[in-house]
């Protein structure tokens, strides 16, 4: 498995941007409706394989009209992380998971934690506290979201509108 990797600035150089692999997918809840049923991957259709078989791939960087930006601290806890991540792209007018997450306890395993995720474009807004996160490696700065599960996404302004979302995101050079 690959290890996260962080870029700093050295000298008088500028510190890294914000950077990021994301993707979602939404699809019916059993017995609902979602008006939204698609998935969303950035920067480009490889992010899902990205993140998922090994983290490797392009990356989405802070800057012009690509939004990143992620804080990615130590949390009270020993192994906890605290987790504030935003993307925007396109037609992803804007997502934002933060919340608590535990790192791995050792090489070779997944940590754990909750997210409250709100995902917003133009056609729709879909939120859930709460979402459960398996975290491949989480340090000060970066964070690997495997498996972002939220089961019950939904619609405040379509009561009737509900999603599930799964998927994840890479992100690095967070402010910490």
């Amino acid at each position: 498995m690959a290890g996260v990797a962080l870029a700093t600035g050295c000298g008088d150089d500028k510190p890294a941007k914000d950077q990021t692999v994301f993707w979602i997918s939404l699809s019916t809840s059993l017995g609902k409706t979602c008006s939204s049923a698609k998935s969303f991957s950035l920067p480009d259709d490889s992010a899902r394989a990205n993140i998922v078989n090994g983290g490797g791939g392009e990356r989405l960087k802070d800057g012009g009209e690509d939004l990143v930006e992620c804080r990615v601290s130590k949390g009270s806890a020993p192994g906890s992380f605290n987790v504030s991540y935003t993307v925007s792209r396109g037609e992803i007018g804007s997502y934002s998971a933060s919340g608590v997450v535990m790192g791995p306890a050792q090489q070779g395993e997944k940590g754990t934690g909750t997210l409250d995720v709100s995902f917003q474009t133009t056609q729709f807004s879909l939120g859930q506290e709460s979402c459960i996160a398996t975290v491949n490696q989480a340090i000060e700065g970066a964070i690997w979201i495997s498996n972002l599960s939220c089961p019950t996404m939904k619609d405040e302004n379509s009561p009737a509108i509900e999603c599930v979302g799964t998927g994840g995101f890479i992100a690095e050079n967070c402010s910490h």
